[in-house]
């Protein structure tokens, strides 16, 4: 019970941010493909109604040039924080996964013959592989994300 209470206090910690924010811009981490524009890296992308005066467009097609306003800009941010997401989901994975080799690896090693310890060296490598199949998987969650916003 404490156990579920406690990942539920986290989430709302986690989540209440999100429902209080006003935020009407975000800055790209990478370029997005959005319709028929790509909105590329390092530009702020605008909802029309809170953009800074002189903001231009963005285009109908093509490649954005710069900072630019569009009504699609909740679309577009949120798959760049998908994507920022899946990105750090994959680097966590990865690096415990090798920390998992490394160990299953010391640990059949020094095993000297004990069906216990090869037993765990082989589980820790099993579990790691797993890992690493987890974190290429989590790559296609923005492209399945795409799919469901109709990019």
């Amino acid at each position: 019970m404490a156990k579920k209470l406690a990942i539920l206090i986290l989430l709302a910690i986690l989540v209440a941010p999100m429902a209080f924010a006003q935020v009407a811009s975000c800055k790209l981490g990478r370029n997005i493909l959005y319709g028929d524009v790509r909105y590329l890296k390092g530009h702020t992308i605008y909802d029309p109604e809170t953009a800074p005066a002189g903001t231009p467009d963005c285009p109908d097609s093509g490649d954005t040039t710069g900072d630019c306003k569009t009504k699609e800009w909740g679309t577009v941010c949120l798959l760049n924080s998908i994507y920022n997401v899946t990105d750090w989901i994959s680097f966590i994975l990865l690096a415990v996964a090798a920390i998992m080799i490394i160990m299953g690896a010391f640990t059949l090693a020094t095993a000297a013959g004990a069906p216990e310890k090869v037993t765990a060296g082989r589980n820790y490598i099993i579990f790691a592989c797993v890992g690493i199949v987890v974190a290429l998987l989590s790559r296609a969650i923005p492209a399945i994300a795409r799919r469901f916003v109709g990019a």
